[in-house]
């Protein structure tokens, strides 16, 4: 009877304990399933709202233009989100779009930053962009190399595609610095306090402050609003 009585009891135990595993498994499944939720934005998959997903930038007033809708991304080769953002910016700017233009404009928050820019800039009037502009993010975030002077980066970029002689004369070129004082304008009409950062069409601000593919998410949203923008006729146009 004792016996009868102990294996009864062992096998409560070892229902209760088959219970709890299994509401233990299944709560640690539900947590799973609510971190790739939140990981992968799906929790993000909605209308974009002003001041959650963008901002207007409520200090520039433009008509509505003729011409592409104009997409810039402010970035640093001294910002390691815009470094990781790199390559999803990348694939999003290869997609074809006959309206739209893509550009970089860099932000020079600093002196170090503004010779970076400046770097750019010279890469952009060699138009060698494409091919070195991996190299210089590299540098910086891979390498740890601290370019303090133009001469430092002509250095490391000397070689097959742009010479050090190459890079100097854009560097110090009228044009060159003409466009960094333009974007330096620019950060403070569109209010860039933060890299990488994104604006539509001169209009619409988008940080990283959602995640990298939100932003690219809202951009082509403010994209869609531009375009229906200057489908409509203006009041009083004929």
């Amino acid at each position: 009877m004792a016996g009868k009585q102990k294996r009864q009891s062992s096998d409560r135990v070892n229902t209760v304990r088959s219970a709890i595993l299994i509401a233990l498994g299944s709560l640690g499944g539900l947590l799973v399933i609510a971190g790739i939720y939140f990981s992968t934005d799906l929790s993000k998959n909605t209308v974009p709202q002003a001041g959650v997903d963008y901002e207007v930038i409520s200090t520039i007033e433009r008509p509505r233009a003729r011409g592409p809708i104009v997409v810039e991304e402010f970035f640093s080769y001294g910002c390691i989100h815009c470094r990781n953002f790199e390559p999803t910016l990348k694939a999003w700017a290869g997609t074809p779009r006959d309206d739209v233009t893509f550009s970089r404009r860099p932000a020079s928050f600093s002196p170090s930053w503004a010779l970076l820019g400046q770097a750019y800039l010279a890469l952009a009037e060699t138009d060698t962009v494409d091919a070195l502009h991996q190299s210089l993010f590299s540098a910086v975030h891979d390498r740890g190399i601290q370019f303090r002077s133009a001469e430092q980066i002509a250095e490391f970029l000397d070689g097959t595609t742009l010479t050090a002689d190459e890079f100097l004369r854009a560097f110090n070129s009228p044009s060159v610095r003409r466009g960094l004082s333009r974007a330096d304008s620019d950060m403070r009409r569109f209010g860039i306090n933060s890299v990488p950062t994104m604006v539509i069409a001169g209009k619409y601000r988008v940080t990283m402050g959602n995640g990298n593919q939100r932003a690219l998410e809202v951009t082509d949203y403010l994209i869609e609003q531009e375009r229906a923008a200057r489908a409509t006729p203006l009041p009083g146009a004929d």
